[in-house]
């Protein structure tokens, strides 16, 4: 398999965090010294690194990118917490003069933030405090006011905005799902359903915190959440799943006492779970109803990359 060009952290420094534009042509890593920004060329590919970034903005523990990939939204990771909007000028961004930094105050929660995300017009962002408050804040418009969802004892660990921008998707450490609507101040009638039923043993028994949530823009009734194992699609459209109901769907081939084989006719619920992945990096979805890129690693590269000391199989380990 022909590969493309390469790039990464210099020297001995990890990548702490980074993300690439919805169109493709730009790429950002921050390390813990710096970030770093990338154009990319598809035809012939190519990656250039932009020179032309300020020396005030400041390293990062979470990136993203505006939908229209204008502006970087970046977590800062030292000194006063904060976020700063990095703003390209210019038609490619590569000659163009120093890019814009803007600090963005936020006093209704305290940082360091330790989940960010942007909704589909770009106008929003929202972080997790360190208290583990939700803030909703405005990008750009002065019109548009500030939203802090009501705080839980649980701290959230991801989020996600509904491809209207007016709901907000939130993942927290014990695996529950909410879901805030930010216009009406208020839960959803799924997220209140949640709450009254509550989610299936099965899954809040399951040790993996849940890495990332995604809507399928194509049918924004359908939730992509993934652990890093289970690559799970949830339908707020049907009902949720019923304490003495199966979660997962039976393995192929699985026969009925009648000699009947079970499949997924037997599941009523919205749970539709892939546990064919390990490892689970990123999901997201394409442009192209129905698709989406899925990135794994497999578990024995990340073995490689351990220490000697900690590859060793010892006993009480």
């Amino acid at each position: 398999m022909a590969t493309g060009p390469e790039f990464g952290s210099m020297g001995v420094e990890q990548i702490v965090c980074s993300t690439i534009s919805s169109c493709g042509t730009w790429v950002a890593y921050s390390d813990v010294e710096k970030i770093r920004f990338y154009h990319v060329t598809h035809n012939p590919l190519s990656i250039t690194r932009v020179p032309t970034i300020p020396s005030n903005l400041h390293p990062a523990h979470h990136l993203a990118f505006t939908p229209d990939s204008s502006k970087l939204v970046s977590a800062v990771c030292t000194g006063s917490a904060g976020l700063q909007l990095l703003t390209v000028d210019g038609p490619d961004g590569v000659d163009c003069p120093q890019p814009l930094v803007q600090s963005l105050p936020i006093t209704e929660v305290q940082g360091p933030y330790t989940a960010l995300a942007v909704n589909g017009d770009g106008e929003r962002v929202a972080v997790v405090g360190s208290e583990g408050k939700v803030a909703v804040l405005p990008l750009n418009s002065k019109k548009i006011k500030s939203v802090v969802l009501p705080h839980t004892k649980v701290h959230p660990c991801c989020l996600a905005f509904h491809p209207s921008s007016k709901q907000l998707a939130v993942a927290y450490t014990d695996r529950n799902i909410a879901e805030y609507d930010i216009t009406k101040h208020e839960y959803t009638p799924w997220s209140r359903s949640v709450h009254k039923q509550g989610l299936h043993q099965a899954w809040l028994e399951k040790t993996s915190v849940i890495h990332q949530m995604t809507f399928d823009p194509s049918d924004p009734d359908k939730l992509l959440v993934q652990d890093g194992t289970w690559l799970t699609v949830i339908d707020k459209t049907k009902p949720l799943p019923r304490a003495n109901e199966r979660l997962l769907a039976p393995r192929a081939g699985k026969r009925r006492h009648d000699g009947t084989s079970r499949g997924s006719e037997d599941r009523t619920h919205g749970f539709s779970i892939c546990k064919k992945y390990k490892t689970i990096m990123f999901v997201g979805t394409l442009e192209d109803p129905g698709q989406l890129v899925l990135v794994e690693r497999p578990q024995q590269a990340i073995f490689e990359q351990l220490p000697p000391t900690l590859q060793q199989k010892k006993f009480g380990t």
